[in-house]
């Protein structure tokens, strides 16, 4: 689960070498979700380097505070980002059809779509190579290991995302 995830990943993000670039990409695999995926763009435009803040912010009111749903409306999600994350108004809700918004919703729409990502949280490497917390619990049950023990996982999953980004960073 993305909750579980992030503050690993967060570290792990912090810790790669300058030759690796991370990104995140919020993915709305239903209508419902579109509003949250949208937010995200809308925070990146308006926020700056508050940016990771209200970000943090708004994954902690989804799953630790539970005081947004993560299939809030879009008047909902805009109401949040007004009265909770401080952000104007009317500039959430330009931004919200803007043409720089509306494309990172689409280009984020087309990769998942390309890969046929089926969930989430999950890790691309160069737009090919895909991997998960599912998808490494193989390695960390031949391994011998508990694959429901989650720090092992996402550590296994770091190692062999990175590595993956070095050899072709080396190619």
């Amino acid at each position: 689960h993305c909750a579980d995830l992030d503050p690993s990943l967060v570290a792990w993000a912090k810790s790669l070498p300058a030759s690796i670039t991370f990104t995140k990409t919020p993915v709305a695999f239903s209508p419902a979700q579109v509003p949250l995926a949208t937010l995200y763009y809308v925070i990146e435009s308006l926020a700056g380097a508050q940016a990771p803040a209200l970000h943090a912010a708004t994954f902690e009111a989804i799953h630790i505070h539970r005081s947004l749903k993560s299939s809030a409306s879009e008047k909902d999600v805009q109401e949040f980002a007004s009265k909770q994350l401080r952000l104007d108004a009317k500039a959430v809700k330009e931004k919200w059809t803007s043409f720089g918004v509306t494309t990172q919703m689409a280009k984020a729409k087309a990769m998942a779509d390309t890969i046929a990502l089926e969930g989430v949280p999950a890790l691309l490497v160069q737009g090919r190579y895909l991997t998960s917390p599912a998808k490494v619990s193989t390695l960390v049950t031949l391994s011998g290991r508990d694959p429901n023990y989650k720090p092992l996982l996402y550590k296994t999953m770091f190692e062999k995302t990175q590595a993956l980004a070095a050899s072709i960073a080396l190619s």
